[in-house]
């Protein structure tokens, strides 16, 4: 074999047993040869796809400057070497070290360019994550060295004392309001390398810690084992009358750094708190008195304001019924119009009290709101024909349901929204509307085409408060009736507002969230007046005061009822148990045994004879919320608030017995209509 022959075998031998990729470039730089190792590494199918193309279009752009270089120093004789990257076939990163050697024909002339490329993506990554490291760790230093200036400087500038001990708990570092913290900036105990203890008995041989005196020994040890806990804080006085505290934390090398605030000012402010405290407390104990004296004395006014007004109400109704002339009935219902007037002020002002006391309560209970809103519409257009008003009642399907709310608040409301615009107009109509809005509240509107006001000249919803200071002259009212529905309003979780253009009328609106309830309730039927004597009803009544006692005997005597009077619980409770009666009604508010006890007494002589119960109804001045449940709790039935007219007064004792109606109730005539 020549020595050509030979050679190629040798070249052929060594491609195949490289671990690099090794290239034949021509001199223009075209691959004509790739050895098998070569394309495995650069995931190429087939040398073919390279074959004749030029060896710097199979690298990336960025990578071409270095390539070209080294093809040119080649190309004169020299080897070249360069590292950078260059994707496989398949799009894999890949970093070469290649080196570019000429190849010489017989004569010494560069004929070819070998090209060698070694695969250091290992190496690279490597090198690329000890470069961040040593870039990070300079950073580090940097930042550390950066760190710790700034902490020098937090040190000096801090308000605060700060002090950093080393594990054995020596003194490192300090600053000068630390130094002030142990009694003085200028002591000499503040020493580098002086352990904590020995700063304390140097602090306490100089009497700076008056709270140790006499007790120096166990003082030391309770301060150093606080300390070694290193946990909460603590305060002390100094013998310069400041006021500090020490908060200790232990650092994760064990060493301890030490806080001291300054709390001179703080304690100075405690006590002045505490004093201020005391003062809000006794502020508060004698808001509470005057509360429930305002309470007692309301609870009593309305007590024996209502007892004379029952008389006055109950006997003025019983003259409208009566057979008077003309002239007579005027008086009358005058009288009675001047009762009832007020009676709704008087419930005005209790509802105020309430308020302000914080005890308005809402029942939730189903209740249908078109009946709701159609009685008092209808009470009400009575008083309106009679000025020559036109009350139109308008209510939306939607809205014309079962809902679940606090029907007596929601009829409150209306009617004192439908009072203010008959009041306030003299001509044209009042338009009464119910909806339901899209945000699933129901919008009770009222519209008149009354005086009007203007907008922002006076808060009408502000208790006493008229829209102009002749209208109190002019048409009457306490300036209540807004205040107390739009508190109600807000208190149901809803709103109330207006809109009012003077000379052209007023738009009320509440918006009140009465969710639809799925309930059914069947309407009670009003009582009429031709229903025939089923049986007569036998009726305990006890009242202290004999007006009220005898209104209550007239109003039952037009109905067929026997009436026993008396004039005490001791003797109703006596009455009672000798007797047989239907039916109970009991004032409150008595002489020798209240009416609670009587309820009490007879409840508890009825259970020890039987499981019947009579029913008893509470008929009292006492008309707050907390006389209902007092009422309710002794074992009453029902509750009656004095003035009360007829109809008011067989309602009730129609619902105690259970009547369907009133017209089942078992009277010999039932009443008329209000006159």
């Amino acid at each position: 074999m020549d020595h050509a022959a030979r050679t190629e075998n040798y070249f052929s031998a060594v491609t195949r047993a490289s671990q690099d990729v090794m290239r034949i470039l021509t001199l223009d730089g075209r691959v004509e040869y790739m050895n098998a190792r070569g394309l495995e590494l650069l995931e190429i199918a087939s040398f073919e796809s390279n074959r004749g193309k030029f060896w710097a279009d199979l690298w990336p752009q960025e990578s071409r400057r270095e390539l070209a270089r080294a093809l040119r120093q080649a190309r004169q004789g020299s080897p070249a070497t360069f590292v950078a990257s260059c994707p496989t076939a398949r799009g894999k990163v890949r970093w070469w070290s290649t080196s570019v050697s000429p190849v010489l024909d017989e004569h010494g002339a560069v004929v070819r360019l070998l090209a060698t490329s070694r695969n250091i993506t290992r190496e690279r990554r490597r090198e690329q994550k000890l470069s961040k490291a040593l870039a990070k760790a300079r950073q580090a230093e940097i930042a550390r060295e950066a760190y710790l200036s700034y902490i020098r400087e937090a040190i000096t500038a801090l308000p605060a004392g700060l002090a950093f001990y080393d594990a054995e708990d020596r003194l490192v570092v300090w600053n000068a309001q630390y130094a002030a913290a142990g009694g003085s900036i200028e002591s000499d105990h503040l020493e580098a390398g002086r352990s904590f203890r020995d700063i304390l008995k140097l602090d306490l041989a100089e009497g700076r810690h008056p709270e140790a005196q006499g007790r120096e020994a166990a003082w030391l040890h309770e301060r150093l084992a606080a300390r070694r806990s290193a946990s909460g804080a603590h305060e002390q006085k100094l013998s310069n009358g400041r006021w500090y505290r020490f908060e200790d934390r232990r650092l994760s090398d064990g060493g301890l750094v030490s806080i001291a605030f300054d709390v001179t000012i703080h304690k100075r402010r405690e006590r002045m708190l505490r004093r201020t405290a005391q003062q809000l407390a006794r502020a508060k104990e004698a808001a509470e008195s005057a509360s429930q004296s305002k309470s007692a004395f309301l609870a009593n006014m309305s007590h024996e304001i209502r007892t004379p007004l029952k008389g006055v109400v109950g006997m003025a109704d019983l003259l409208c019924r009566a057979d008077l002339k003309p002239a007579h009935r005027e008086i009358a219902e005058i009288i009675k119009a001047s009762g009832a007037t007020l009676e709704h002020l008087l419930s005005d002002i209790l509802d105020i009290a309430k308020v302000e006391a914080g005890e308005i309560t809402m029942e939730v209970r189903p209740f249908h709101l078109g009946d709701t809103v159609r009685a008092p519409t209808a009470l009400i257009r009575l008083k309106a024909e009679e000025k020559g008003l036109a009350v139109v009642l308008e209510i939306e399907q939607p809205a014309d349901e079962m809902v679940a709310g606090d029907q007596g608040r929601v009829r409150q409301i209306l009617s004192n929204l439908i009072s203010n615009a008959i009041k306030f107009t003299a001509i044209g109509q009042v338009t009464v509307t119910v909806s339901r809005r899209e945000d699933g509240a129901v919008r009770l509107r009222v519209r008149d085409t009354g005086v009007g006001f203007e907008m922002g000249k006076a808060d009408i919803f502000r208790r006493f408060e008229q829209a102009d200071g002749t209208i109190t002259r002019r048409y009457g009212g306490s300036g209540l009736g807004l205040a107390i529905s739009r508190e109600l309003a807000e208190r149901m979780g809803g709103r109330l507002d207006c809109t009012s253009i003077l000379g052209v009328g007023s738009d009320f609106w509440a918006d009140l969230p009465l969710a639809p309830e799925a309930c059914v309730v069947k309407a009670t039927e009003a009582p009429t007046a031709d229903t025939e004597l089923e049986r007569r009803l036998s009726i305990l009544a006890a009242d202290d005061h004999s007006t009220n006692l005898r209104v209550v005997e007239l109003i039952l005597a037009q109905f067929g009822a026997d009436v026993t009077g008396v004039a005490n619980g001791a003797e109703a409770v006596a009455a009672f148990k000798v007797g047989t009666f239907d039916l109970v009604l009991m004032d409150m508010q008595m002489p020798v045994l209240d009416g609670l006890s009587a309820v009490r007494q007879i409840r508890e002589w009825e259970a020890s004879r039987g499981p019947t119960a009579t029913p008893i109804l509470m008929l009292t001045a006492n008309a707050m919320a907390e006389h209902r449940a007092a009422g309710e709790a002794a074992g009453a039935d029902g509750h009656i608030p004095k003035p009360i007219t007829s109809e008011a007064l067989i309602h009730a004792i129609a619902a105690a017995l259970d009547a369907p109606s009133a017209d089942h109730l078992p009277l010999a005539a039932k009443p008329t209509a209000w006159c």
